[in-house]
């Protein structure tokens, strides 16, 4: 112990005699790192964060269609995940009815809601879009994923359970919100929902009554796929529901396995007739995401490659005059006693004093080049990869991991090709440039 303090101690006045040539090492070491943490920590964080985005959007890459479209939709460049139908009822007869002029959706505004013989108006308007599917068909996985992804919750459910009975449904807190209620007003009691009737003295017009057994959380309706685009359920009834024996529209579900490229989602909407696919306001951000990506790699590639070849031989460079400097020490302590595997020793705490210095300088060049490659990438595409404390670790660990690795390869070259064969008449007489 008494020895490896004193070569410590060693060490580090021999890096203060040399103190300018052991900053230039160190600042190489230190850039090296930079680069190698860089690069590898910006590429991981922009893979990760592209996935987390596309993730957070997955529920709206999705069609519907009157018509079943599926092979001819494949043959036009989708990749079909699943299909599947669900019904839509259609208002138009009952309001065509009460107010002479159809509409194939209501807002709660037109509605009343009858429960426990107490009968409330909304407060606010909000749409309510009626669908029957069979059990849990209606909400996809690609549903779940954004939910967990965007909210972190695990069903679509806030309360209850899917309804099993033609006489069932589910019904949004949107709408609940929109009339003043909470989930235990309703959850398990037979609700009645009528058309008002504008007329002083007219009856309203009853739609339907059923049980509710559940109720769908209010983050479903943040969904990108469920939000002001696409299918919004603000009541879900079971498949054999009675309401839908009439009036009811089918609807061909596509989930896509891939994002399609914007001409295709264009060639889709012209294409086809009472067609929507709800992810087209989306193709172009997610086609931006997919050229950031590239570009990035080609960086790396291209920018990355060439620098890191351009340190590295600095490095090579550098290493014969170190070891020079270093041979004239290492032979006066040879003269005084010093054993050759004490002198390595030696040669590795230097090295290992130079790794102390240069990973903290790695560190702070690797966060401000992520910050300020960060900046432009959200200037021009408006994506941010923000920094995580994970990333700050993963950082640290790979700075850490990458300055100490060239200090070994230092170490290892130094003294296998450099050192081993010298005997202490050529250490000493080793010239120095």
């Amino acid at each position: 112990m008494s020895n490896l303090k004193r070569l410590v101690a060693l060490a580090w006045k021999n890096v203060k005699t040399y103190a300018w040539m052991n900053v230039k090492m160190c600042f190489t070491f230190a850039c090296l790192a930079f680069l190698v943490c860089l690069f590898t920590v910006y590429n991981f964080a922009l893979n990760e964060r592209r996935e987390e985005l596309i993730r957070g959007s997955v529920s709206a890459n999705y069609a519907y269609c009157e018509s079943e479209i599926g092979a001819e939709l494949s043959d036009m460049g989708a990749t079909i995940a699943s299909e599947n139908t669900i019904l839509a009822y259609d208002y138009s007869e009952a309001t065509a009815s009460l107010y002479g002029k159809g509409s194939k959706i209501i807002t709660s505004s037109f509605v009343t809601l009858q429960v426990s013989g107490t009968t409330f108006n909304a407060y606010e308007d909000e749409s309510l879009g009626a669908y029957a599917a069979e059990g849990e068909t209606f909400f996809h996985e690609y549903d779940l994923i954004e939910l967990k992804q965007n909210f972190r919750l695990e069903s679509f459910l806030s309360a209850g359970n899917m309804p099993v009975s033609k006489n069932e449904l589910l019904i949004g807190e949107p709408v609940l919100n929109a009339y003043g209620l909470k989930a235990e007003d309703v959850l398990g009691k037979e609700i009645t929902a009528s058309l008002k009737n504008l007329l002083p003295f007219g009856n309203p017009r009853t739609l339907f009554t059923a049980r509710v057994t559940g109720i769908i959380c209010e983050e479903y309706y943040s969904l990108m796929g469920h939000d002001l685009l696409g299918l919004r359920p603000a009541l879900l009834f079971h498949a054999e529901s009675d309401l839908f024996a009439a009036n009811a529209v089918e609807y061909f579900l596509y989930h896509l396995e891939n994002w399609p490229e914007e001409d295709t989602a264009v060639a889709w909407q012209e294409h086809f007739a009472n067609f929507d696919y709800v992810g087209a306001s989306l193709v172009d951000w997610i086609d931006s995401l997919n050229n950031v990506q590239v570009l990035a790699s080609n960086l790396y590639i291209i920018i990355g490659s060439s620098l890191l070849v351009g340190l590295v031989l600095t490095i090579f460079l550098m290493i014969d005059k170190y070891i020079k400097v270093f041979s004239r020490s290492g032979g006066i302590l040879l003269t005084h006693g010093m054993r050759r595997g004490h002198l390595y020793i030696l040669l590795l705490i230097q090295l290992l004093i130079l790794c102390l210095i240069a990973i903290p300088i790695a560190l702070v060049l690797t966060a401000a080049g992520y910050s300020i490659i960060n900046f432009l990438v959200e200037w021009a595409t408006h994506v941010s990869m923000g920094l995580s404390i994970a990333r700050i670790l993963g950082m640290l660990a790979i700075g850490i991991a990458s300055v100490v690795a060239i200090a070994l390869l230092f170490f290892v070259y130094a003294a296998l090709f450099k050192l081993r064969r010298r005997t202490v008449k050529e250490f000493l007489t080793v010239e120095i440039d």
